[in-house]
């Protein structure tokens, strides 16, 4: 997960420790997508209870946020290796998320995200909230996206006491992975 988060992210990327700490956080929310074995793309969540989030250039962001029962399922970073965008990757880590979010029993999924990714998220039933120019230095096209979770029939069970997913039928097209 490190090394995929630097090829996509050279600059901004988590460090190792800081992608260790938010996997302690919410390790139900660290999902992979693999390809023969390799992983290809992944996706960080938390839960917390923030309607616009003011970001703040600290290491403890989001760990220091989280909660366990909060009602918003925030994408904290989503990527795919380059040679395999635009082959469904992303859309099964973002479906992955809204399950995720459904079975935690929260009420909406957020994410800000780059304007290019915007068509991916609309696909996915994400609507623009807002333009959120000072996200990260030197960038003004980001922007805040939402998702009202549906009591649509998820395929797994969140325990949150001890942070599992457990499949209902089938292999996810997904799994969790250390970082």
């Amino acid at each position: 997960i490190f090394f995929l988060e630097r090829a996509i992210e050279p600059l901004s990327g988590a460090s190792l420790e800081t992608l260790q700490a938010r996997q302690r956080m919410f390790g139900a929310g660290f999902l992979a997508a693999r390809k023969k074995g390799r992983i290809i793309g992944y996706i960080e969540t938390c839960l917390w209870d923030l309607t616009v989030p003011e970001f703040a250039p600290q290491t403890d962001f989001f760990t220091s946020r989280h909660s366990s029962y909060g009602q918003i399922l925030y994408i904290i970073f989503m990527g795919v290796e380059q040679n395999f965008r635009r082959h469904g990757a992303g859309s099964a880590l973002l479906a992955a998320a809204i399950d995720l979010a459904h079975e935690c029993g929260a009420r909406e999924v957020q994410a800000v995200t780059h304007h290019h990714l915007l068509p991916l998220y609309s696909k996915m039933g994400f609507t623009m909230v807002q333009k959120m120019p000072n996200f990260l230095p030197n960038s003004t096209d980001f922007y805040l996206m939402r998702k009202y979770s549906t009591n649509h029939a998820p395929a797994y069970d969140y325990d949150r006491t001890t942070d599992v997913i457990s499949s209902r039928s089938h292999a996810p097209a997904w799994e969790r992975i250390p970082v």
